[in-house]
Order: C-alpha cells, then sequence, then structure tokens
C-alpha cells in the first residue's frame, strides 16, 4: 500500500441543514454545488484538480500541493464569500451560508476514498460548537472560516499578501482528538462576533 500524501484539507458544510425539508435539501444542494464551482473558477483553482467527496449538506476537498496553501485564504474564501452574496437576500430556509474549515496535512487514500489523522482533525474543526455558534451570531455574515493552528500559522500569520492576522481571533475547541486551538473569522466583520 502507498504511503500518505500531504493534502490542503478545504470542509464547506452548510449552516442548519438538518431543519430543512427534504425539497430544500435538495435546492440547498443545487445552490452549494453551483456556488462552489463558481468560486473555484474566479479563484483560479480548477474544479477538476482536487478530489471531493460529497457530504449530504457539505462537500469534502482534498486539494494538491500544487496550489499555494495562502491562495486558499487570500482567493478562494473571498471568492467563495462574494458568490454567496450575489445569492441575495433569500428567506431562511433557503439562505446558503457555510461553515469553512481549512488544515493541510497527510492523507492516505484507497479505493474507497481517503482517510487519515489529519482529515479527522480537520472534520472536528468544522463540527465544533464554537465556530457553529459564531456562524449564528454573524447575522450579516455568509460564511465562518476556521483555520486550524498549523494552517494559520503557515499562511495567516505569515502575513501573504491579502492576509490578515487582525481579523482572526483565536479559539480552544473540544474535539475527538482533545482540546485543539483554531482561528475563527468572519469576511466582513473586524473581529468574529462570538468565539469560545
Amino acid at each position: 500500500m502507498p504511503g500518505p500524501t500531504y493534502q490542503s484539507i478545504l470542509l464547506v458544510d452548510v449552516e442548519g441543514s438538518g431543519g430543512r425539508t427534504d425539497p430544500q435539501k435538495v435546492a440547498l444542494r443545487g445552490t452549494l454545488y453551483r456556488t462552489l464551482m463558481v468560486a473555484f473558477a474566479r479563484s483560479g483553482l480548477l474544479w477538476e484538480h482536487s478530489r471531493r467527496e460529497d457530504r449530504g449538506d457539505g462537500v469534502y476537498f482534498l486539494v494538491p500541493p500544487t496550489v499555494a496553501k495562502p491562495a486558499l485564504v487570500s482567493t478562494f474564501v473571498p471568492a467563495l464569500d462574494g458568490v454567496l452574496d450575489e445569492e441575495g437576500v433569500r428567506p431562511s430556509a433557503d439562505r446558503l451560508r457555510l461553515r469553512v474549515a481549512l488544515h493541510a496535512g497527510d492523507v492516505s487514500f484507497d479505493r474507497h476514498g481517503s482517510s487519515g489523522t489529519e482529515v479527522d482533525h480537520a472534520f472536528g474543526l468544522v463540527d465544533a460548537e464554537p465556530v457553529r455558534r459564531t456562524l449564528r451570531a454573524a447575522d450579516r455574515g455568509r460564511l465562518v472560516l476556521v483555520l486550524s493552528d498549523d494552517f494559520f500559522r503557515a499562511t495567516v500569520s505569515q502575513r501573504f499578501p491579502g492576509l490578515d492576522p487582525t481579523t482572526y481571533e483565536p479559539v480552544d475547541l473540544s474535539t475527538k482528538r482533545g482540546p485543539v486551538r483554531a482561528w475563527l473569522s468572519v469576511p466582513g466583520y473586524a473581529k468574529p462576533p462570538v468565539v469560545g
């Protein structure tokens, strides 16, 4: 069996999908995929170059190391937020708001898909309750971004072009992996409205 390979891990999860009807979920999934494909195109990422797995109310991407990690934060996330903004004001049942997580690490592959400790870590970030609370509190926001501590230190804290550490807040999250440090940001907010 070949060893794991290094990948950027991008998770996108829809807020509040559990409280929607089945027809609403189907419509929302269509909107989600259109939104993601446009954001990929606008940010210069090639949709077909990233492995992806459907998660029902979200999508899990593995982005190859040929894509610079800072670009995912400085280019893709603003493109995604911009496409969400263009959706305009919708009734709450149709409104698409997202939790987005970015992490990177070794990922193993088999004929069924992918796995690994770093994948588990990324899912723990996007599912953490403080991340959910932050998005709920950000009534003007369209997405909340959560970065693993390692991803933040390799990108945002280095102040690559377009990245501003002052718009992030550290938060300690409880995950299956145990307590971990992560960083939250909400586009359009000087600081995330709620942390912890």
